[in-house]
């Protein structure tokens, strides 16, 4: 579920959040990777506080800005899906995801579901003066399975793309590698060093609930694009063995604006 509401004001900032619900039915190994989203879904906006003003829309010429956007029916998430998918594919390569005239759709890999969920929307000043903003993302709720297997979060895999950055992948740090100080390493984003499917390290959730905080201004008329991409990652080890049974993960975004 897409379900991003208004959940809070206060006299001197606003928040803006954004949450999406995923509810496991299975994950086999390696790369075989299946789950379920719910249906319904809602977009959010309202930050006006003290002459920061911020709008959003799903384009970036305005033209229906409003302070909410939906995104509604798009059923279970359900399939395979890897880091490599979205590198040799040339129907979901980066382009294709980080990219307004494609929807969530693009994640429908076949007829049983999608694969991976992308959403890709603008944040736009249209006060007077500059406007600094916290997006913090965050796992909402995280239903361990009643089975002995590890929890969705052990395999999920969190991508931004901001424009103007390189997307980054975040991911849970690792149960199984060790640095050289014996500490947790972070977590692959796919593969192992050496194999054809290693792509680098994720970096780390920032806390226990915290996937990330990100922080960014906007000069008044100017405008930023976002695409949040997820999915489970089949290449993950934690990821591979037995059906996780009664489990589920709630993602949140909230997005804090204030003068700057």
């Amino acid at each position: 579920m897409y379900d991003l509401s208004l959940v809070k004001k206060k006299k001197r900032n606003r928040r803006v959040a954004i949450v999406s619900g995923i509810g496991a039915t299975g994950v086999t190994a390696l790369v075989v990777v299946a789950f379920l989203g719910q249906s319904v879904g809602t977009f959010t906006v309202n930050l006006k506080n003290e002459g920061v003003a911020l709008t959003m829309d799903t384009h970036s010429a305005f033209d229906n800005s409003t302070s909410y956007l939906s995104t509604t029916g798009f059923g279970s998430i359900t399939g395979q899906c890897t880091y490599s998918n979205f590198l040799t594919s040339k129907d979901c390569s980066f382009e294709q995801i980080d990219n307004e005239e494609t929807t969530y759709e693009l994640g429908q890999r076949s007829e049983r579901g999608l694969s991976f969920f992308k959403y890709t929307f603008f944040i736009k000043n249209v006060g007077a003066t500059s406007a600094g903003y916290d997006m913090n993302i965050n796992i909402v709720e995280n239903k361990i399975p009643t089975n002995d297997v590890p929890s969705l979060d052990q395999y999920l895999r969190f991508m931004v793309f901001e424009e103007g950055n390189d997307p980054v992948v975040y991911a849970r740090r690792s149960n199984t590698l060790f640095d050289n100080n014996g500490l947790y390493a972070k977590e692959y984003v796919s593969g192992k060093p050496g194999e054809a499917n290693y792509y680098g390290e994720a970096e780390p959730f920032e806390s226990d609930d915290t996937i990330a905080t990100i922080r960014n201004t906007l000069a008044p008329t100017e405008t930023r694009r976002y695409t949040y991409l997820f999915w489970l990652e089949g290449w993950d080890p934690e990821g591979g063995g037995a059906v996780p049974q009664n489990s589920s993960l709630r993602i949140g975004a909230t997005i804090n604006a204030y003068p700057n």
